[in-house]
């Protein structure tokens, strides 16, 4: 065994800690999927395909309580509303739309401040396609939705802000 052996064994071990979820389950290949590029095919997916989303879930990320809400599928779209709170207050709100389109889907989101000021321009969402979709897995460009099980979902997000990026997950629990 070489001087580096010891060290590369030690990286591998607690890379497997870090990333293999609780339960048994087979760790997430790549939480965030980040290649979407204007020219490439979409794969087919419909909203029945992320019917599960439906519901109340709350958890945590970004250091405080999270809480969204999905409707059921209607009119081609589901909607969804997402809450943050960070030491008893409300740190911002987001409108979601699930939307199918060009035969795949694609995630609109628009942010509020808690006084609903928006953060993007009037007539703007931002828009994350979908890139690839495997069982309880979706992956949109910069943002991941993982089905653990019936009740419990991670959610991944690339935050892109002031020229810094910064990958954060996010924790749910169903509501039931």
């Amino acid at each position: 065994m070489t001087d580096r052996a010891p060290s590369l064994v030690l990286f591998v071990l607690l890379l497997a800690a870090c990333t293999a979820p609780s339960g048994g389950a087979a760790p997430l290949p790549e939480p965030l999927l980040l290649e979407y590029a204007a020219d490439m095919a979409r794969p087919p997916a419909t909203l029945a395909d992320l019917a599960w989303l439906q519901g109340d879930w709350v958890g945590t990320g970004l250091g405080g309580d999270v809480e969204e809400s999905w409707g059921p599928a209607g009119a081609g779209a589901m909607l969804a509303r997402f809450r943050f709170v960070k030491g008893g207050n409300a740190v911002f709100y987001e409108l979601v739309a699930l939307a199918e389109a060009e035969g795949s889907l694609e995630l609109r989101i628009k942010h509020f401040s808690p006084d609903l000021v928006s953060w993007e321009e009037k007539e703007k969402a931002q828009v994350f396609p979908l890139v690839r979709r495997d069982g309880g897995t979706a992956w949109f460009d910069g943002i991941t939705f993982h089905r653990v099980d019936g009740d419990h979902m991670l959610c991944w997000v690339r935050i892109v802000r002031n020229g810094t990026t910064r990958d954060e997950r996010f924790d749910y629990r169903r509501v039931r």
